[in-house]
């Protein structure tokens, strides 16, 4: 139990850390271990051993995750998104997006991931998790291999 305690407070401190950063596309690795206090070596073993991945990893897929959250439930195009959420380059966004969820950020904006099956009490950001599972269980059943599958995935659902 103490180990699930601690990987949890490590996630939730980089997370917060992140958070407070999330629209300087400056902030990255070393930026993040300083936050924290601890050298970016110390960091990367830390977080590779509670999830699995690397800083720069936990990073992109946390701006990812925000970046879904805010064009499922803001009307702001995929370029406003992409500096909101830290990246420099909306046509990298782009790409990051497409890889990590299997479909682009004009696709989740335009609601093609929109449809629900379940209760009408989630929030916005449970609402684009199913959908996300739902347009993805769709995509795998027609033999398209989809990438949205990440750490967040076991965290926070």
């Amino acid at each position: 139990m103490q180990r699930n305690s601690s990987k949890k407070t490590l996630v939730d401190k980089l997370s917060i850390e992140i958070e407070s950063n999330l629209n300087n596309d400056q902030f990255g690795v070393d930026s993040l271990a300083q936050a924290v206090g601890m050298s970016r070596s110390s960091l990367h073993r830390k977080l590779n051993k509670a999830v699995g991945i690397s800083t720069s990893q936990f990073i992109r897929e946390y701006r990812l995750k925000r970046s879904l959250e805010i064009l499922t439930s803001e009307d702001i195009t995929a370029s406003e998104t992409a500096y909101r959420v830290g990246f420099s380059s909306p046509t990298y966004f782009n790409t990051c997006f497409h890889n990590f969820y299997g479909y682009t950020p004009g696709e989740a904006k335009s609601g093609i991931i929109a449809e629900v099956d379940s209760p009408s009490v989630q929030t916005s950001t449970e609402a684009a998790w199913v959908n996300l599972k739902n347009y993805n269980t769709k995509k795998n059943n027609l033999g398209i291999h989809c990438c949205a599958g990440s750490i967040f995935d076991l965290l926070f659902l």
